[in-house]
């Protein structure tokens, strides 16, 4: 077959049926030519998202399940109840042989702007009616309930679970597509490609903007032709279905050429001065005074901050591949001044430190240690937390500076271990252990082990688990269907949320004798 999927072609490894290396079909707009990146983009349904921070990058398992039950009838039926369908059948029918359209389809559907789109978002808790964005760890489940309850959105989700989504749906329809993450990511409103920060008074408590920088932002790669632009944008292309700006008048991003960004064409469809802004913004931090008529002055100014490690999976691994040079030109080392360090276990509080003094031209290392019990309810659904500190120059200049460090939390010791059978209808054997290190107990548990779709899910609760103790659970499953799959443990309980651990494993075919 020479197509993976009902909207466009891809060409399959050698052996599948119609396939010819030698014959690359020219007017194939989502063509690649490496059979090796063909596996990786289209066929592999297993993939790695990163999170975390720049300086603590953390991988987690993402399952795309492209090919499970009923998935091109799902990425169909997304087409079929978009708006532009419902207003023009006939026109958006014509036009879906356009890798173009059809992704600038993909990336407004998938979120649930005020039409039927798949996911609705959101970025605080409580997540109530719904599941944490933390809760998911692959597509299909989402897209399935959506799919089930008549295509109303599905609660809730946040930039990794949107393109994690749009990539199953691409790749279901024969698009290749990868999932990218940028640190220290920019989202510029007025499209001035600066983003401009407002602290109040000792700089303690930032003053709500438009402009923001988020810790890591997460989207979607499209391979795809451009004729309508010349030949050299071919290729990647940035689709973000995260609701942002709007684009066209709805909310989504792209097909923005990643060679566009690169060399700073942000004269070219679509959206690329958004994304462009996103890896290459300046950033102005500002000290507002509010007691004195709300006069401004700059601490701080930063032209190398946004668009750190831009990273994808490898092709054939699960290794972190940094393409931040498809992005952005190579430039010099920063030079931001930090004067406070953080340890590993640091506070979602605000600061305000007074007393301390340094030297000329020293640094001012002020470490700062708060208990556990005084911030994990505010990062119960959080990973990550910023400290900011200002430091005022108390000599003739009294200029201001500031600093400031993202700090990812690490999660508790907790492993997977599978043994048993290695076929279908098998039965397989999951051993989970872990250890609690806190001195409290904690009061409420459930131990939730997820595969991937083809295989059981089970449930289990489990009595408190008192300060310094370990605990172990055995769980068994019988999966359907042979290849690669991965074995994924979530643990929730009344202070971590959705602590995920997966491991491999291969199922083979049932053998009768």
């Amino acid at each position: 077959m020479a197509q993976t999927g009902c909207l466009a072609s891809v060409s399959l490894p050698q052996g599948s049926c119609g396939y010819n290396s030698s014959l690359p079909p020219s007017n194939d707009s989502v063509y690649m030519e490496n059979e090796e990146k063909i596996q990786e983009y289209v066929l592999n349904e297993r993939g790695v998202i990163f999170k975390g921070s720049g300086n603590y990058i953390s991988p987690m398992f993402w399952d795309y399940g492209q090919f499970e039950d009923d998935m091109v009838e799902i990425a169909l039926t997304l087409l079929y109840v978009s708006p532009e369908h419902l207003t023009n059948p006939m026109k958006d029918e014509a036009a879906r042989y356009n890798p173009i359209y059809v992704s600038r389809i993909i990336s407004r559907m998938i979120n649930s702007d005020e039409d039927r789109g798949v996911l609705k978002g959101q970025w605080e808790g409580p997540y109530i009616g719904g599941m944490s964005p933390t809760h998911w760890s692959g597509s299909y489940p989402i897209l399935k309930r959506w799919y089930n309850i008549g295509c109303h959105p599905v609660k809730f989700g946040q930039c990794w679970v949107f393109a994690g989504v749009m990539c199953s749906v691409m790749r279901a329809l024969g698009i290749p597509c990868r999932v990218i993450t940028n640190y220290e990511s920019a989202h510029d409103c007025d499209k001035n490609l600066t983003i401009d920060v407002y602290h109040a008074d000792w700089g303690v408590k930032e003053i709500p903007s438009p402009d923001s920088i988020w810790t890591f932002h997460v989207w979607c790669e499209g391979w795809m032709k451009r004729p309508d632009l010349s030949p050299e944008f071919d290729g990647w292309q940035v689709l973000d279905p995260t609701p942002q700006e709007l684009s066209g008048g709805v909310h989504r991003c792209g097909p923005a050429p990643v060679k566009a960004i690169l060399n700073g064409n942000t004269d070219l469809d679509y959206d690329v001065p958004f994304v462009f802004a996103e890896v290459n913004a300046d950033c102005n931090d500002y000290l507002v005074w509010i007691m004195c008529n709300g006069s401004k002055k700059t601490i701080s100014t930063d032209s190398r901050r946004v668009g750190q490690n831009i990273s994808t999976k490898s092709v054939g691994s699960n290794k972190r591949w940094d393409i931040t040079s498809h992005y952005k030109h190579t430039e010099g080392q920063a030079h931001r001044i930090k004067y406070v360090s953080s340890p590993v276990v640091s506070a979602a509080v605000t600061l305000l430190l007074l007393g301390f003094s340094c030297l000329s031209r020293a640094d001012l290392r002020v470490p700062v240690v708060v208990p556990f019990d005084k911030y994990w309810p505010k990062m119960l659904d959080k990973d990550v937390m910023n400290v900011t500190a200002i430091v005022k120059d108390t000599g003739d200049t009294m200029e201001r500076y500031l600093a400031e460090v993202d700090v990812v939390l690490e999660d508790p010791p907790f492993n997977v271990k599978v043994r048993g059978g290695n076929q279908v209808s098998t039965l397989f054997g999951g051993l989970i252990g872990g250890a609690v290190v806190l001195k409290i107990y904690i009061k409420v548990h459930v131990f939730c082990v997820s595969k991937t779709p083809d295989t059981c899910v089970r449930v289990l609760s489990l009595p408190d688990i008192g300060p310094k103790r370990r605990f172990r659970v055995t769980v068994s499953f019988y999966p359907r269907k042979a290849g690669k799959k991965t074995l994924m443990a979530d643990f929730d309980c009344s202070v971590f949320k959705n602590i995920k651990k997966s491991i491999p494993i291969t199922v083979q075919k049932y053998n009768l004798f």
